[in-house]
């Protein structure tokens, strides 16, 4: 994970009709950050983080949370689902950008339960749990072999929708990106498509100190270092765009 994606951030918002039994909330999920990486936490930190410190100083601070694992895939899938990731078929590693849903068909997420109470839901950001794309072929990816290594999806037909993104588990919208910024299709995604084709192949390729990208497809202009601000900004949208609308909502960017 390292800082391929520096911040992916679950934002789960509610209510903008600010109430006592539905009120807004924020989930931030960053990659790759410790406890002592704000300075609410940690005086010592050599990070500016004046909003997260500003959150902590008018909120409440925990100091005895666990996540359920140190890499994306199955941190998110807890997130989400209130299960452990090893109760799936992922034992151990992460999914790639093409692996099949991780999120079974009829399973709860916060944003089922969230609309079950009115909320609307939205999810921003880098998604990392699986889609079932259609293969040129007409059939559906398979299942990926972990010691295989992460797959190019030259064989994906991206015209066509794929199934098993946030808007089949409860969310309203979705913009972000398939899986890490190390690994293929380098697109973004809204709803159930991509925003544009990834039709030009990339090479392996070390984008940066700590960035090792596998070879797969790019649509036209993605790139890497404006993928943060724009999850930033479609998150910032939502917000705005949200908080006089008398309905509860929910947005998850990560």
């Amino acid at each position: 994970m390292k800082t391929r994606l520096l911040l992916l951030v679950c934002i789960i918002l509610s209510a903008s009709a600010f109430s006592a039994d539905r009120p807004n909330f924020v989930i931030v999920l960053a990659d790759d950050m410790g406890w002592g990486d704000p300075q609410c936490y940690q005086a010592d930190s050599k990070i500016p983080t004046p909003a997260i410190d500003r959150l902590a100083a008018e909120g409440l601070k925990f100091s005895d949370v666990h996540t359920p694992s140190s890499v994306c895939t199955p941190t998110r899938y807890t997130l989400l689902t209130g299960r452990y990731t090893w109760r799936t078929r992922l034992k151990s590693h992460v999914l790639d950008g093409f692996d099949p849903p991780l999120i079974g068909e009829g399973e709860d997420t916060i944003a089922t339960l969230l609309k079950r109470v009115g909320y609307k839901t939205h999810c921003i950001g880098k998604w990392h749990l699986g889609a079932e794309w259609t293969r040129k072929d007409g059939s559906k990816m398979p299942n990926r072999d972990m010691a295989s290594g992460f797959r190019q999806g030259l064989d994906i037909d991206f015209t066509k929708p794929f199934q098993g993104r946030p808007i089949d588990v409860g969310f309203d919208s979705y913009f972000g990106i398939s899986a890490s910024l190390d690994v293929s299709p380098y697109c973004y995604l809204r709803g159930n498509r991509v925003v544009s084709i990834p039709e030009t192949p990339t090479e392996k390729k070390r984008d940066g100190v700590l960035m090792n990208q596998v070879a797969g497809v790019a649509s036209p202009g993605f790139k890497l270092d404006e993928v943060l601000p724009k999850i930033g900004a479609e998150a910032a949208k939502i917000i705005r765009e949200s908080k006089d609308d008398p309905t509860p909502f929910s947005a998850t960017s990560r």
